[in-house]
């Protein structure tokens, strides 16, 4: 731990340090949570086939790509 936050930390009441720990709780809750509403996509080495599974579009961008 990084001596700046320290002494934050040192500085704070026990009522603070509470109230922070209970901050830091929800936020990790909440992080959690997002990362399990985004599922996560199947490997594939088809590009055409991973897009048609997320619900994408991609054939103009796939025509262009051949002229190059």
């Amino acid at each position: 731990m990084s001596d700046a936050i320290a002494e934050f930390l040192q500085d704070l009441s026990l009522e603070q340090l509470n109230t922070l720990h209970s901050w830091v709780q929800q936020r990790a809750k909440e992080k959690r949570n997002t990362h399990k509403i985004c599922p996560a996509l199947p490997p594939t080495n088809n590009l055409e086939a991973l897009a048609e599974s997320a619900g994408l579009d991609i054939s103009a961008l796939m025509r262009a790509r051949k002229h190059y």
